[in-house]
């Protein structure tokens, strides 16, 4: 039988670690992006890193999903 209190905090755990290291990447490029004269691009190209990084964390989240499934068979 599968400990589901094991498998849920190693799931929080990766997906914690997930997203500081997006965040991380975020706070680094916007740095990066406030240094030049065009915010305007700069703010499309972080909207646009955001939401690459919501999509890699809601991947992230289905795969681990699909693994619990798969534990349960």
């Amino acid at each position: 039988m599968v400990n589901y209190v094991v498998l849920v905090k190693a799931m929080i755990g990766k997906i914690l670690k997930i997203v500081l290291v997006g965040i991380a990447v975020v706070l680094g490029l916007a740095l990066v992006l406030f240094m030049y004269d065009n915010h305007i691009m700069g703010f499309y190209l972080v909207f646009g890193v955001v939401g690459v990084g919501l999509f890699l964390v809601a991947m992230q989240i289905l795969s681990l999903i699909q693994k619990a499934g798969q534990q349960d068979d």
